[in-house]
């Protein structure tokens, strides 16, 4: 009678063991045939596993893929971890994954046009690896990329997609110069936390239906602040709004309110968290001048004298007041 199943390769590895990511992927491997060959009622099929060879991934494949003939898989989302994390993931660590990945989903074709949620870390990408993930998962409606880049390193992610399904898109340290997003019809959420290009990390082309984005940064020694005006100009149709600032200098510029109206003219809900605690906070009433249809206005203050983000302060930006001139208006 089990609709719902989050398989967890996690719950594997035992610490107390020698086992390698081999054994525990043959054991993963083996228990998820069994799982979905008994269980016929799974609408939502959630697996957790590492990227491992390419004999594990095609059994993972083929035993998802005999599960979504039966017609009642509503949801199917994969979570896809490295054998090999952090500082010793290399450049050619990260092409090595990028590979694989390409050719587990050319290898599982009943199984990838199936997906509707993946999300993947420390891969590097080729040039149409991207347009190929979307066209292959046509019922793709969440990507997730955490430590991701191109194999042109500070290339542009371009995702030019009319046809996309692709509901939302998180973005996590990654390292693209920018992300371009074309054309997403269908794109509703967009989430960027973490970059390190000197230029502000996406630019809207054709997304009509956006209206959730949150962007989440430090500002870092080598960026210069940006206009939302400028980086919003295509987003019409936001209604909500959420800037994490990571307990550091603001990364945007204050502007004159008239700028933003028009992408501003939609919002509903504004959130501008963890601002570091001396900033002084004038510019913050732009926002209420600039959304006339506003209902819940947010603002944190960060005091973590402690440093939530201290390994990274080092890099950056030194913590200046934002100047602001207030002007005379009723909200």
């Amino acid at each position: 009678m089990l609709t719902r199943l989050v398989f967890n390769i996690n719950d594997f590895v035992q610490p107390s063991t020698a086992r390698t990511v081999g054994k525990v992927m043959a054991t993963y491997c083996e228990a998820t045939k069994k799982l979905l060959a008994s269980a016929s009622a799974i609408k939502d099929l959630r697996l957790i596993f590492y990227l491992a060879d390419s004999s594990h991934l095609h059994s993972i494949g083929q035993a998802v893929g005999n599960a979504v003939q039966s017609g009642n898989i509503e949801f199917l989302e994969f979570s896809i971890w490295p054998e090999i994390r952090g500082s010793i993931c290399t450049d050619e660590h990260l092409m090595t994954f990028g590979r694989r990945f390409m050719h587990f989903l050319d290898a599982c074709p009943n199984t990838s046009r199936w997906l509707n949620s993946i999300i993947l870390r420390n891969l590097q990408f080729g040039e149409a690896d991207m347009p190929t993930i979307l066209n292959t998962c046509e019922k793709l409606q969440a990507l997730t990329l955490h430590s991701c880049q191109l194999s042109q390193l500070d290339s542009v992610l371009k995702i030019d997609a009319p046809s996309s399904q692709l509901i939302a898109l998180n973005f996590i340290r990654c390292y693209f110069e920018h992300v371009e997003l074309v054309c997403l019809p269908q794109l509703a959420s967009l989430v960027y936390d973490t970059w390190l290009s000197v230029d502000p990390p996406v630019r809207f082309g054709y997304v009509p239906r956006l209206h959730y984005i949150r962007v989440a940064s430090a500002l870092l020694l080598w960026q210069t602040p940006f206009t939302l005006s400028g980086c919003l100009s295509n987003a019409r149709n936001l209604t909500i709004l959420n800037l994490d600032f990571h307990d550091e200098m603001v990364w945007f510029q204050p502007e004159h309110p008239k700028k933003l109206v028009p992408v501003f003219s939609n919002l509903k809900v504004v959130y501008l968290y963890n601002i570091f605690a001396d900033c002084d906070l004038k510019w913050t009433l732009l926002f209420l001048e600039a959304s006339p249809s506003l209902d819940s206005f947010y603002v944190k203050i960060s005091r973590h004298i402690c440093g939530r983000y201290k390994h990274a302060c080092i890099n950056n930006a030194k913590k200046t007041n934002v100047l602001w001139e207030t002007s005379d208006f009723k909200h």
